[in-house]
């Protein structure tokens, strides 16, 4: 059950549920995860900031054209969720998340805090686009 301190407020004040790891997914990246089987990780970001964007780790062994069938995967995961809770904007990550490591643990739970900053340049960027 989601409680008011386990929100996420964008910066309009539009209060939607958090990403969080994998085993409790918020409903941004399991329609995520469910729409884009290439997709390994995938972390929403959004507290106090104007719209959601996500960090995508792809599966290794995805094969094919992937960024299109990731767009298609994206909009796909758009579709199914509210306005609020939609993804604006996303990157492809090319660095694997070794289970284990500083940004995953060995039950592939993403570790929220180090992903937000070893990446916050990158996140930064994604709203700097729009």
């Amino acid at each position: 059950m989601l409680t008011f301190r386990t929100m996420t407020a964008t910066a309009g004040g539009t209060a939607t549920s958090p990403p969080v790891p994998s085993t409790t997914c918020a409903a941004c990246e399991l329609a995520i995860e469910a729409h884009c089987p290439q997709v390994a990780q995938a972390v929403v970001v959004g507290d106090s900031r104007p719209y959601l964007v996500a960090l995508l780790v792809l599966d290794p062994e995805a094969g094919g054209d992937v960024p299109a069938a990731v767009a298609a995967g994206m909009r796909a995961a758009n579709a199914t969720l509210s306005r609020a809770e939609q993804v604006r904007a996303f990157e492809i990550l090319n660095d694997a998340w070794p289970p284990g490591g500083e940004l995953v643990t060995l039950t592939m739970k993403v570790r929220r805090r180090p992903v937000l900053r070893a990446y916050a340049d990158r996140i930064d960027a994604l709203y700097a686009e729009k």
